[in-house]
């Protein structure tokens, strides 16, 4: 086991880019321990009750299998109005490439069901964040899209690229973000363009009406 203490970075952008250096000369996998912080500020920086939220959905999505209910339907009930069923299909494929630590690239799944003859484009840098619906501009971060096996309710990563064999059926669950991310700040930070995507951000429950 090695250690690396970083006494002093520039920002919080700088000392995320040595971090995840250390993790790619560590094999992929690190640890990070932050310096101490004010309360007030962690609860500046925190969204309230999302670790609460998280125990919440996992459960339910458990008890929805043990009793072969549907875990879908589960964590959207149990997210109280946050999340939303976006889509349905067939993984068609998946493109990656790893640069600068991260994972980047692209996901294709064919519509099934209510969702039959349209297909679904995600790209992702670590987590989906841009998505085109018969390869027109649709859900964006900072709204956050999953992509979840239906009859386990596992969901897939960009990561665990054997996850995404083809054929295999999946559904896709949109989640509302936080008031924060929506802001003007919030969107320079997580909004398409920041990731070099010249689209508008549109809340996940106005385009779900369009």
């Amino acid at each position: 086991m090695e250690t690396v203490i970083v006494k002093s970075a520039v920002d919080d952008l700088r000392a995320e880019d040595i971090t995840r250096h250390v993790a790619v000369a560590s094999g992929g996998g690190v640890t990070v321990a932050r310096c101490p912080g004010k309360v007030k500020d962690y609860r500046r920086g925190t969204v309230p009750k999302i670790v609460s939220n998280c125990i919440k959905i996992g459960a339910a999505i458990r008890k929805a299998v043990a009793s072969g209910d549907d875990p879908i339907e589960a964590m959207i009930e149990a997210s109280d109005g946050w999340a939303y069923k976006v889509f349905e299909g067939k993984v068609q494929a998946l493109l990656f490439e790893e640069k600068y630590s991260f994972i980047w690239g692209y996901s294709w799944i064919k519509g099934t069901g209510d969702y039959e003859g349209h297909h679904l484009k995600t790209w992702f840098k670590n987590e989906n964040h841009i998505s085109w619906l018969d390869e027109k501009p649709w859900i964006t971060s900072p709204d956050r899209l999953n992509v979840i096996d239906p009859k386990t309710g596992w969901g897939l990563s960009n990561y665990w690229t054997a996850e995404w064999e083809h054929g295999r059926d999946v559904t896709m669950v949109g989640v509302r973000a936080e008031p924060i991310w929506r802001t003007e700040k919030g969107l320079r930070l997580l909004g398409p363009k920041h990731f070099g995507f010249d689209i508008p951000y549109r809340p996940i429950e106005k385009v779900l009406e369009a």
